[in-house]
């Protein structure tokens, strides 16, 4: 099945070793998980373990654009943000609109 409406992977991002690799973004997790908060949501419970402090190197900031990113469409401009929260130590998020999601879009399928 064609992942439509997404760029088809995911880009990670190691700032302490300094290197990134994409990887394909899974079918199930699209079908589950649409969108720039469940895949944020989901990754941070999958990859991050209760006990971390959210200020290690340990803990993950997930940037997330959800399926209409990139249309013409005036409200799917939006990208999440998500980590584990250093005020309440749970999920923190945040959301903003704007040419950034769009650009993260781009710039991840020209580079793969």
């Amino acid at each position: 099945m064609p992942l439509l409406g997404y760029a088809g992977r995911i880009l990670r991002v190691d700032l302490t070793r300094r290197v990134f690799k994409t990887e394909q973004l899974s079918e199930q997790l699209v079908k589950l998980y649409m969108g720039g908060n469940g895949f944020g949501v989901k990754i941070l419970y999958d990859e991050i373990s209760p006990g971390i402090d959210p200020l290690s190197v340990e803990n993950k900031l997930v940037f997330a654009t959800g399926p209409l990113c990139g249309t013409a469409l005036p409200i799917a401009v939006k990208f999440g943000v998500f980590s584990k929260s250093p005020l309440t130590g749970i999920l923190g998020e945040s959301y903003s609109s704007g040419f950034f999601s769009a650009s993260i879009l781009r710039d991840l399928v020209m580079m793969c």
